[in-house]
Order: C-alpha cells, then sequence, then structure tokens
C-alpha cells in the first residue's frame, strides 16, 4: 500500500482555509501515487479547538466541513481525516464515560449524525456530547467513524472536558488491507487498562495508522518512537503491524506542533520520517521494503529551541493577521533574544525594536541595542523616558516620602512608564508587543507587572535564564551578530544605580526549573534553597496569571498545563 502522509498545519475555526489545505494536500498525495491519505489529529476544526465545542454552531459547522469535503474528495483516494462526531444521546455519552468507553452493549458502530433537539446550544455541565474522531472519506461519502477511546487529561491535555470516551472499533479495509485507525493517546496506552492498538491487531488490522497532534518538548520524537514500537509489538502472540504516525504541524496559541511524522514497518524499523516543523505531504510504498532510514543526529537542543519558537512567533502572527512586532530592546539578553527570533520568523522589515533608555541606563546597553538592531536589519527608534520618569517623582512625591532604601516603587514606575510607550506604539502603528520575560524571572517573581510583563506573547516564557544565553550564543553563532557587550554583561534590570540581578543563575535557574517540574533535587544541602525559592515561587503565583500567552518548549510550561491556585493555605 502507498499511503500518504498529510503534515499540514490548520487554524482552530477556519473551517473554510482547513478545507482548502486538505483538498490540496490529497491531491499532492494522489499525483504521488497514494492509496490512503493520513492527516493529523482534529486537522479538520484546527487543534485544539477547546471551549469552542461547545457552541453547536461550531460543531453545526465541523459537521457540514465533513460531509462537504468527503463530496469534494470523491474522485481521490481514501482520506483518514481529524474531525469531531456526536455521541448518539446524551445517555449514550454517560453510560461511555461510566465503562472507559465501551458501550454497554459491546456495539462497535461509531455514532451517527444527532436527533433534533439532542445537542443544547452550550453545554454547561453534563457529560460531553461529542467524541474526538478520524472519518473515513471514500467515493464521495463518509464510510465511517473511528474515536477516540484514550482521553488524556493531564498537562495542557484537557479532553474529558469536552470529549467522550469512544467505543472500541473494528478495523478498516482499504485496497484489500486491514487498517487500525488510532488518535494520539490510543497508542500510548502503557498506563491504561485498555489497549485500543491491540484489540485492532488482535482484529486482523496489519497496519495501524496513528493520527496525533503531539506538542514539541524534549524528547518528544523518541516518545513516539517507543510508544508504536510497544503498540506493533505489544503480545507477540498476536501478529505485528506496520505503524504510520502522522503528527500536526504549525503552532495555535502556546503550542507547537513539531510534525515529524514517520513509518515504522513490522519490524519495528523506521522507513520514513518527515521534517520537523514544516508542512510536508510525502508519499510512502510499504510494500516496497525500503531501507531503514538512517535518522541523523539528533540536532543540538538549542537549535530544536530555536525552531520551535520561530515557528510559534511566525503562526501566531500569520494566524491572527499581526503584521508587526514591537521589541523594548535594553540591550540585555532577553530582549536580544527575542529581536533576533522575531526577526527570524517575520523577517526585518515586520519588527520594530525599541530603546526606552533612562538615567540608570549604562550609553553601552542603548549602543549596544542599536548595534543588534542594525546587524538584523530591523527598525530601531530611541525614546527616552527622563520626561516621563522626572513627572512621575513629581506626581508621586507624597506618596514616596520617607521611603525606605528598599523600596521597588520607582523601579517599577520606570517598567510601567516603558510599558506605556511601547503599547503607545502598538496602539498608533498596529501590531503587536512582544514580551521578553523569561521563565526563571517569571517563577520567581521577578519583573513588573504591567511593566516589563507586559506584551502579547511572552516569546520566551518556557526559557530559564541559562537556556536564554545557551539559544542566543548558539544564535549567534560567532558570528559578532549579537554584541559581546550583551552577551558578557552581568543581567541588570537598570532602574537605579549599580543594580545588577540578585541572583547566582548557574544555581538558581536548574533550582526553580526542578520546582516548576516537580522534580526536586536530592541531597540535603539543596534542601533550605529549596524551600526558599519554592516561597518564591509560590508568592509570584498572581502574577503569572497576568503573563501574555508562554510559548510552550519544555515538558511542563507556566500556562494552561500549570494551573496553580493564587489563593491557598
Amino acid at each position: 500500500m502507498r499511503v500518504g502522509l498529510c503534515q499540514i498545519d490548520t487554524r482552530v475555526g477556519d473551517l473554510t482555509g482547513n478545507t482548502a489545505r486538505i483538498l490540496a494536500a490529497v491531491r499532492a498525495a494522489r499525483d504521488a501515487g497514494a492509496q490512503l491519505c493520513v492527516f493529523p489529529e482534529l486537522v479538520l476544526p484546527g487543534v485544539p479547538p477547546r471551549d469552542l465545542l461547545d457552541d453547536e454552531d461550531f460543531v453545526d459547522a465541523v459537521v457540514a466541513a465533513t460531509h462537504g469535503l468527503a463530496e469534494k474528495l470523491a474522485t481521490c483516494p481514501p482520506v483518514l481525516v481529524g474531525t469531531v462526531v456526536r455521541v448518539a444521546s446524551t445517555q449514550a455519552a454517560s453510560r461511555h464515560a461510566c465503562t472507559g468507553g465501551r458501550s454497554v452493549d459491546g456495539s462497535s458502530t461509531p455514532p451517527g449524525p444527532r436527533e433534533p433537539g439532542s445537542f443544547t446550544r452550550l453545554r454547561y455541565g453534563g457529560p460531553p456530547l461529542l467524541h474526538n474522531a478520524l472519518a473515513l472519506l471514500e467515493a464521495g461519502k463518509i464510510a465511517g467513524y473511528f474515536g477516540k477511546r484514550l482521553l488524556p487529561g493531564y498537562d495542557v491535555f484537557h479532553e474529558p472536558r469536552w470529549f467522550a470516551p469512544a467505543p472500541p472499533s473494528s478495523p478498516a479495509h482499504v485496497d484489500g488491507v486491514p487498517i487500525g485507525p488510532l488518535l494520539c493517546e490510543d497508542l500510548w496506552s502503557e498506563n491504561y487498562p485498555d489497549d485500543p492498538g491491540l484489540d485492532l491487531r488482535q482484529q486482523g488490522a496489519r497496519l495501524l495508522v496513528c493520527a496525533s497532534a503531539s506538542p514539541y518538548r524534549p524528547a518528544a520524537l523518541s516518545a513516539r518512537l517507543h510508544h508504536a514500537r510497544r503498540a506493533q509489538r505489544a503480545h507477540p502472540d498476536v501478529g505485528p503491524a506496520a505503524v504510520v504516525y502522522v503528527n500536526a504541524v504549525g503552532a495555535q496559541d502556546e503550542l507547537i506542533f513539531d510534525g515529524r511524522s514517520f513509518v515504522l514497518d513490522e519490524d519495528g524499523r523506521c522507513i520514513s520520517m518527515l521534517a520537523a516543523f514544516e508542512e510536508r505531504v510525502e508519499v510512502i510504498d510499504l510494500k516496497a521494503a525500503p531501507e531503514e532510514v538512517r535518522l541523523p543526529p539528533a540536532p543540538p537542543r538549542e537549535a530544536e529551541l530555536r525552531a520551535a519558537l520561530v515557528l510559534g512567533i511566525r503562526d501566531f502572527a500569520r494566524k491572527n493577521r499581526v503584521h508587526r512586532v514591537y521589541v523594548g530592546l535594553s540591550g540585555g539578553i532577553d530582549s536580544a533574544l527575542v529581536a533576533c527570533l522575531a526577526t527570524e520568523a517575520l523577517g526585518a522589515s515586520a519588527v520594530t525594536a525599541v530603546a526606552l533608555p533612562s538615567r540608570h541606563t549604562d550609553p553601552r546597553s542603548t549602543e549596544a541595542a542599536r548595534r543588534l538592531a542594525t546587524n538584523l536589519g530591523v527598525s530601531f527608534e530611541v525614546t527616552p523616558i527622563e520626561t516621563l520618569h522626572a513627572a512621575a517623582e513629581t506626581a508621586l512625591s507624597p506618596l514616596l516620602q520617607r521611603a525606605p532604601s528598599t523600596d521597588t516603587t520607582l523601579e517599577n514606575v520606570q517598567a510601567r512608564l516603558r510599558a506605556m510607550v511601547l503599547m503607545a506604539y502598538v496602539n498608533r502603528r498596529g501590531g503587536m508587543l512582544l514580551n521578553s520575560s523569561n521563565k526563571t524571572e517569571l517563577a520567581l517573581g521577578y519583573g513588573t507587572l504591567y511593566g516589563d510583563m507586559a506584551g502579547t506573547l511572552c516569546v520566551i516564557g518556557d526559557l530559564t535564564k541559562l537556556d536564554v544565553y545557551s539559544v542566543a550564543r548558539h544564535f549567534d553563532d560567532g558570528r559578532g551578530l549579537i554584541p559581546r557587550f550583551i552577551l558578557e554583561r552581568p543581567p541588570t534590570a537598570e532602574l537605579r544605580e549599580h543594580q545588577v540581578d540578585p541572583f547566582d543563575y548557574s544555581r538558581v535557574a536548574p533550582a526553580v526549573e526542578s520546582i516548576l517540574q516537580t522534580r526536586p533535587r536530592a541531597g540535603d544541602e539543596h534542601e533550605e534553597e529549596e524551600q526558599r525559592l519554592a516561597q518564591q515561587v509560590r508568592l509570584a503565583e498572581h502574577k503569572r496569571w497576568q503573563t501574555g500567552i508562554i510559548l510552550k518548549v519544555s515538558d511542563r510550561a507556566i500556562g494552561t498545563g500549570r494551573m496553580i491556585p493564587v489563593t491557598r493555605g
């Protein structure tokens, strides 16, 4: 069988645009001889649609788009496309939720279209009324649905909020080949009581086809390969199966999907792998006994982080129709890296860097910022804040009288004045402000609300301070693109004379990351510091609830995968 792996990037809610991209990919795969085309999970509505799924009109539109897509593909080979399907009834949804996805009567028939009145305008409470599903489109019709049985409810995944577990299904037959359709977590069944892949193999499936929307994080690819090989080999008394794994690519808000779709033959050899962070359509002939792919060495971690963040910026801007971004370029390492990433993602003509020197700014900071902007080819403007700073001191003088030496009010005022100026650029000229806070600072609360924490997209908010330096050095690559002054200076907010950051980042950054990842470091020598840093992390929780959208590139980022209450005992 010749299978078309359609690794494409769609946009949540853009059913017209998504349909067009799917059609183009199918036609390209058909022209290359594909007998079956496979797309990522939820590719038609876009992933993740989240609470859009509570809107009946949106679900109606997705159902109609699925049928319309089938009609448009009447002359094409069969297609497995990620979509949603309604549960037959509220009662059925409740039964499935209680039985782990197995229907009470043992039926494996996919649920059909809803009856009039069976779906309310918005679902407030009650069981989910939808299945996350693959639709098999063949000969102009929907030949069947295959629902997702295992619904993740950890990290950024909250699928039981919107979906009911689907009942088991039987293999489909395409060109005489029994295939077993799976959806993402169905392949990651190692710690579940049910094993959808094994069930399909026991029913004769010789090819497991997994449509996935697995976000990028460190070691994601090796984990996917592990689970794919386990699925095809578990219970050796059952016949083996080849695996086709098609992953989403592109970014949606904080999630970045890296693609890297692959094919394993029945012996577990990887015989094809698509590019990372790029849309690709490739046709693989499973009968041709191709050679095992000699996978290239894993790229440096810094290179992967760079590619992921560039894609995150590019897709966020493109999908939200943002044509210009602004960066407050201070002459520090964080804003320098954000400027570099934004320029690579959007092009120099779409980036404006703004320096906002105060009376405490080292002139070398502004000069280094200017040289970086020149090297990148981006617009550079200087707006001193001294006039605003002096006016604020005068206006706030009654409040600031007899302030202790440790008072940070005027420091925070300066940061907020800078944010005010940057947002004036956005309001006047249009576009979006990029935030330059890193993960270590966000965790410790070392930032000013409504000041340097302002910005729609928090580009490096999932990079530790040490990661920022390593990715910046990788970006510079010894070319002198980033001035040495920026790369080598002690970190400083420059909000008072002779200020430097009060942390030894080489020690603090890993410790804070271990707290966020809930992996405390071993050893009594760390205990006191861990407790002190954990308290700082806890006290800053309210700040993190007010940050922009943080691009996720770690196992556990600040955002939708880390829901810690602000108010707690």
